[in-house]
Protein backbone atom coordinates (compact mmCIF):
# COMPACT_ATOMS: atom_id res chain seq x y z
CA UNK A 1 0.00 0.00 0.00
CA UNK A 2 1.34 3.57 -0.37
CA UNK A 3 1.91 5.52 1.99
CA UNK A 4 2.34 8.58 0.75
CA UNK A 5 -1.31 10.20 1.47
CA UNK A 6 -1.10 12.33 -1.62
CA UNK A 7 -0.79 9.59 -3.76
CA UNK A 8 -3.43 7.52 -1.81
CA UNK A 9 -5.22 5.82 -4.41
CA UNK A 10 -9.26 4.72 -3.73
CA UNK A 11 -7.94 1.05 -5.12
CA UNK A 12 -5.20 1.12 -1.67
CA UNK A 13 -7.88 2.67 0.73
CA UNK A 14 -10.73 0.13 -0.71
CA UNK A 15 -8.40 -3.04 0.30
CA UNK A 16 -7.36 -1.73 3.74
CA UNK A 17 -11.10 -1.23 3.93
CA UNK A 18 -12.09 -4.09 3.24
CA UNK A 19 -9.34 -6.51 4.11
CA UNK A 20 -10.02 -4.73 7.65
CA UNK A 21 -13.11 -5.46 7.58
CA UNK A 22 -12.94 -9.18 6.62
CA UNK A 23 -10.54 -9.83 9.46
CA UNK A 24 -13.15 -7.89 11.57
CA UNK A 25 -16.22 -10.22 10.76
CA UNK A 26 -14.70 -13.47 10.24
CA UNK A 27 -15.08 -15.46 13.81
CA UNK A 28 -11.78 -17.86 12.27
CA UNK A 29 -9.72 -15.30 12.37
CA UNK A 30 -7.64 -13.95 15.32
CA UNK A 31 -8.52 -10.81 17.10
CA UNK A 32 -4.79 -9.63 16.97
CA UNK A 33 -5.06 -9.60 13.52
CA UNK A 34 -6.53 -6.47 13.48
CA UNK A 35 -2.81 -4.73 14.94
CA UNK A 36 -2.33 -5.42 11.37
CA UNK A 37 -4.70 -2.94 9.85
CA UNK A 38 -5.89 -0.32 12.28
CA UNK A 39 -3.22 1.46 14.49
CA UNK A 40 -2.43 1.44 18.45
CA UNK A 41 -3.81 4.87 18.97
CA UNK A 42 -6.87 3.89 16.87
CA UNK A 43 -10.47 5.99 18.37
CA UNK A 44 -13.52 5.05 17.39
CA UNK A 45 -17.04 7.01 17.69
CA UNK A 46 -20.03 5.35 16.55
CA UNK A 47 -23.68 5.92 17.58
CA UNK A 48 -22.71 7.70 20.71
CA UNK A 49 -19.98 5.79 21.80
CA UNK A 50 -16.10 6.02 22.20
CA UNK A 51 -14.14 2.97 21.67
CA UNK A 52 -9.70 3.05 22.31
CA UNK A 53 -7.85 0.65 20.41
CA UNK A 54 -8.56 -1.72 23.39
CA UNK A 55 -12.03 -0.93 23.76
CA UNK A 56 -12.36 -1.44 19.72
CA UNK A 57 -10.56 -4.99 20.20
CA UNK A 58 -13.09 -6.03 22.96
CA UNK A 59 -15.98 -5.00 20.69
CA UNK A 60 -14.14 -7.31 18.06
CA UNK A 61 -14.01 -10.28 20.24
CA UNK A 62 -17.93 -9.72 21.05
CA UNK A 63 -18.62 -9.31 17.69
CA UNK A 64 -16.42 -12.93 16.65
CA UNK A 65 -18.59 -14.79 19.71
CA UNK A 66 -21.77 -13.66 18.14
CA UNK A 67 -21.13 -13.99 14.25
CA UNK A 68 -20.72 -17.80 11.93
CA UNK A 69 -19.82 -15.44 9.27
CA UNK A 70 -20.01 -11.59 7.82
CA UNK A 71 -19.40 -9.42 4.29
CA UNK A 72 -19.12 -6.04 3.97
CA UNK A 73 -20.39 -4.00 0.33
CA UNK A 74 -18.98 -0.77 0.25
CA UNK A 75 -21.37 1.58 -2.12
CA UNK A 76 -19.69 4.35 -1.92
CA UNK A 77 -16.20 5.47 -0.91
CA UNK A 78 -14.79 8.53 -1.50
CA UNK A 79 -10.76 9.67 -0.54
CA UNK A 80 -8.76 13.13 -0.33
CA UNK A 81 -5.40 12.44 1.03
CA UNK A 82 -5.42 11.14 4.42
CA UNK A 83 -9.38 11.16 4.60
CA UNK A 84 -11.91 8.40 3.17
CA UNK A 85 -15.52 8.27 3.12
CA UNK A 86 -17.71 5.45 2.87
CA UNK A 87 -21.47 4.40 2.32
CA UNK A 88 -21.21 0.55 3.28
CA UNK A 89 -23.69 -2.44 4.14
CA UNK A 90 -22.37 -4.92 6.41
CA UNK A 91 -24.32 -8.30 6.49
CA UNK A 92 -24.17 -10.81 8.71
CA UNK A 93 -25.30 -14.29 10.15
CA UNK A 94 -25.52 -15.29 14.08
CA UNK A 95 -25.01 -18.27 15.69
CA UNK A 96 -28.44 -18.54 16.75
CA UNK A 97 -29.51 -18.63 12.98
CA UNK A 98 -30.64 -14.84 12.46
CA UNK A 99 -29.19 -12.30 10.04
CA UNK A 100 -28.93 -8.65 10.31
CA UNK A 101 -28.19 -5.76 7.71
CA UNK A 102 -26.56 -2.58 8.91
CA UNK A 103 -26.05 0.51 6.74
CA UNK A 104 -22.92 2.44 7.62
CA UNK A 105 -22.04 5.89 7.04
CA UNK A 106 -17.95 5.85 8.10
CA UNK A 107 -15.44 8.67 7.78
CA UNK A 108 -12.13 6.85 7.97
CA UNK A 109 -8.28 8.73 9.01
CA UNK A 110 -5.49 7.11 7.51
CA UNK A 111 -1.77 7.10 8.68
CA UNK A 112 0.30 4.79 6.53
CA UNK A 113 -1.54 1.67 5.74
CA UNK A 114 -3.55 1.93 8.94
CA UNK A 115 -6.63 2.72 9.82
CA UNK A 116 -6.44 5.57 12.89
CA UNK A 117 -9.95 6.95 13.38
CA UNK A 118 -13.32 6.51 12.32
CA UNK A 119 -16.53 8.45 13.22
CA UNK A 120 -19.51 6.09 12.04
CA UNK A 121 -23.75 6.37 12.18
CA UNK A 122 -25.05 2.91 11.89
CA UNK A 123 -28.58 2.23 11.03
CA UNK A 124 -29.87 -1.39 11.31
CA UNK A 125 -31.56 -2.14 7.91
CA UNK A 126 -32.54 -5.71 9.27
CA UNK A 127 -32.74 -7.18 12.22
CA UNK A 128 -34.34 -7.61 15.83
CA UNK A 129 -33.68 -4.75 17.99
CA UNK A 130 -30.80 -6.24 19.48
CA UNK A 131 -28.72 -6.07 16.68
CA UNK A 132 -29.13 -2.05 16.11
CA UNK A 133 -25.66 -1.67 18.38
CA UNK A 134 -23.99 -3.93 16.50
CA UNK A 135 -21.40 -1.56 15.52
CA UNK A 136 -20.55 -0.54 19.21
CA UNK A 137 -21.23 -3.63 21.66
CA UNK A 138 -18.28 -4.85 23.78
Amino acid sequence: MQTDSADRSVAAVQHLIMTAMDSLLDPQRPVSELAAFFSADYQQWVDGKTLDFDGFLQHARKLKSVLTEGKVTINRLLVSGDQAATRHDVEIMKRNGEAARVRVIALFSLRGDRITAVEELTYLLEGSQEDHHLGSQC
